[in-house]
């Protein structure tokens, strides 16, 4: 790649909802600057309360999670551990593919999804 480019993950986010908050990754095809098979980023915002289920991959995947600000709360299914990330900085990181998990906001939350390698379907 020979260009630089440049800009800001809240409004790159928002103006596309149908990427989930990824923004690098395999299913990138509208935006090939930013199409990856090796890994995946996520900027994500949770409203505190906001709830997800469990979920296990289908695929073998690595999954770090980064907290940027707020307090999160992942639970998992094995090892029977929930992990609540703090501060600025704190992390989790899985494999997705061994271990189910469910999330909650305990306060308006941002964070950095890292998963490699990156999948379709997953």
């Amino acid at each position: 790649m020979n260009k630089l480019i440049t800009g800001n993950l809240d409004q790159q986010v928002s103006s596309h909802p149908e990427t989930g908050g990824w923004f690098l990754g395999c299913f990138m095809d509208k935006y090939p600057d930013f199409l990856s098979d090796d890994v995946e980023l996520k900027w994500v915002r949770h409203k505190k309360g906001d709830k997800k289920p469990g979920l296990l991959a289908a695929t073998e995947t690595k999954t770090l999670v980064i907290l940027i600000n707020g307090k999160f709360l992942i639970r998992f299914t094995e090892p029977n551990k929930e992990i609540t990330l703090l501060k600025q900085g704190d992390f989790v990181f899985y494999d997705a593919s061994q271990t189910s998990h469910e999330s909650e906001a305990l306060e308006d939350s941002l964070l950095l999804v890292v998963r490699y390698p990156s999948k379709r379907n997953n």
